[in-house]
């Protein structure tokens, strides 16, 4: 049986000869190998992975090309399944497990949405519309991938552990958080990027970050708190 890092790479091979990587953002605890590569394979890039692989599909999606993936999934022995709370499709193999997220845009209907291009339903989720408009997009052993900016992923996983309520998941969240951004901050452009983002972000979402790193991070607090809004 092959490592979950073995199959994530095959994987992505595959949704990248397909061309399902040019319409989808990875996004999760799966992004960290690919920003350790980025950054030149840096060692204080910690490296968290879970068996929950996260793929963000723009919304509105703009998808050119009709892909069956459940049949690519199924060729690596992933078992379609469906959320019997707001319909949503996962996949699940013994190592990993796929889902699609998309951004929820207005009023909130709990329900999943149809990707008709992919054969696929994906899970609306709020926040994310602001990760698909800062996205990095990385060459990762010959594959070319869709990535959130380091110091978007930074901040949403601050965010997320807000709604979390495992206080294990919130423990690893926020441990990864920390740690990353410890890292970039070492690197002048990407303190840049910080402030950038930050003052772009609606002023509830800024006050929500405020309160947790302020406890987590004081430095990058104290980058933020002297950021100087558009």
């Amino acid at each position: 049986m092959k490592e979950n890092k073995d199959l994530f790479h095959d994987l992505l091979l595959k949704f990248h000869i397909k061309g399902v990587l040019e319409n989808v953002i990875l996004i999760g605890s799966w992004v960290l190998p690919i920003y350790r590569h980025y950054f030149s394979n840096s060692p204080a890039i910690p490296i968290l992975r879970t068996t929950d692989v996260d793929f963000l599909i723009p919304n509105p999606p703009n998808i050119t090309n009709k892909i069956d993936v459940p049949k690519i999934l199924k060729d690596f022995d992933f078992e379609e399944q469906f959320s019997l709370i707001g319909g949503y499709t996962k996949f699940v193999h013994p190592d990993l497990e796929i889902e699609f997220l998309i951004p929820e845009i207005g009023r909130s209907k709990n329900k999943a949405v149809l990707i008709s291009e992919f054969k696929v339903t994906a899970q609306p989720l709020r926040y994310l519309y602001f990760i698909q408009n800062h996205i990095l997009t990385i060459n990762y052993n010959d594959i070319k991938i869709r990535v959130p900016e380091p110091t978007v992923f930074v901040l949403f996983k601050f965010l997320l552990t807000i709604k979390r309520k495992d206080s294990d998941k919130i423990r690893k969240d926020l441990k990864t958080a920390v740690e990353l951004t410890d890292f970039l901050m070492t690197k002048p452009n990407q303190v840049e990027k910080f402030r950038d983002i930050y003052s772009k972000m609606p002023k509830p979402w800024q006050k929500k970050l405020n309160q947790i790193i302020s406890n987590h991070s004081p430095d990058l607090f104290a980058i933020l708190s002297n950021t100087v809004f558009h």
